[in-house]
């Protein structure tokens, strides 16, 4: 059998790439139905990973006698640490969405990975890119252990559930209303109660002072907007968490959008957890999302959260992609030199 060969991806590679990407969906779909089921054609990958291609910083090819078996496409993350994003994303990190690799379902996931991400992560490497993040479709064992084979762990999960109710009755005590931009001090002291939570064991989520001020005026605005509301709960007459939804927010493309709403922040104060308050919210949310039309609601979660990642999967939230994370050791930059 002919050897796998590595090349530069080039926008000749579109359609049979495009192909390979329609083909892992619709084996995604058949274990999450929730998945888009337009993206079942190679039609619309094409058009996602031409735009894609365009961009990368990094794109390589695997053929097998010829013929496309694999790609790998990665882009340099370099927000500053003043924005939005630098909350979450490290700077001088390199991502891989689910859009930017593929494998031929007769190909070893392990033995393809090994030989692209080698060429990926050499350039990313000489470049100063330590940080390396790569987003699956949750249930693929196989391409799982491959990046795991690479030192890759979860780092963040997506999850999705439907709009149904989530328990009978209300939590006594528990009062929910839907805040407005007079309520910007409440949302900024409960969005901090939520990074204080991903900051603490066994999570290490960094706090980015730098860019505050950016989420401060990013709530503000969504606060001030006509789209999705956030959600404050009371108990007994004390503020007790949030729950805040976006339109579309940052749902994965591979979920439909059109009747999706996006759950953006989850927070339940210490001092009133187990009390069901993140219950009353979740269930007052979802009656609100019905009322709205929205049939699903997907949210992002630590996948380390030995507390909040319980909670959404407890409540029907079914895993949909996983972002996986290398740290590559910054020695190398010096050490063999």
């Amino acid at each position: 059998m002919p050897g796998i060969a590595l090349r530069p991806f080039t926008s000749d590679d579109v359609p049979a790439a495009a192909a390979l990407l329609a083909a892992r969906h619709q084996a995604d779909r058949a274990r999450l139905p929730l998945l888009s089921p337009k993206l079942e054609e190679a039609g619309p990958w094409a058009e996602i990973l031409d735009g894609a291609a365009r961009v990368a910083s990094y794109a390589f090819a695997a053929t097998r006698a010829g013929r496309l078996v694999a790609f790998l496409l990665a882009d340099q993350q370099n927000f500053a640490p003043g924005t939005l994003m630098a909350q979450w994303t490290p700077p001088h990190s390199l991502s891989t969405g689910y859009q930017d690799h593929a494998i031929d379902a007769g190909e070893d996931p392990t033995e393809v990975l090994r030989l692209l991400y080698a060429e990926v992560a050499a350039l990313a490497v000489r470049d100063g890119y330590f940080v390396h993040r790569v987003e699956i479709v949750a249930g693929d064992a196989a391409l799982q252990e491959g990046w795991l084979n690479l030192g890759f762990g979860r780092y963040l999960s997506a999850a999705t559930r439907d709009t149904g109710p989530v328990m009978i009755g209300d939590v006594p005590g528990v009062a929910v209303s839907t805040a407005g931009a007079e309520d910007i001090e409440v949302v900024m002291s409960l969005a901090h109660t939520l990074d204080l939570h991903h900051a603490a064991s066994p999570m290490f989520w960094p706090i980015i002072r730098e860019a505050r001020p950016a989420a401060r005026a990013f709530n503000l605005d969504a606060l001030q907007g006509a789209g999705a509301p956030f959600f404050i709960a009371n108990r007994d007459g004390k503020t007790a968490g949030m729950q805040t939804f976006l339109r579309p927010g940052f749902t994965p493309f591979v979920v439909p959008h059109d009747h999706d709403v996006y759950l953006f922040e989850g927070v339940v104060d210490p001092a009133s957890r187990s009390a069901g308050v993140g219950t009353e919210l979740l269930e007052h949310s979802m009656r609100w999302a019905r009322e709205q039309g929205y049939q699903t609601c997907t949210l992002h979660f630590a996948s380390a959260n030995p507390s909040g990642a319980p909670f959404w999967l407890r409540h029907g939230f079914v895993p949909v992609t996983h972002t996986m994370e290398r740290h590559v050791d910054e020695r190398i930059a010096w050490a063999n030199r």
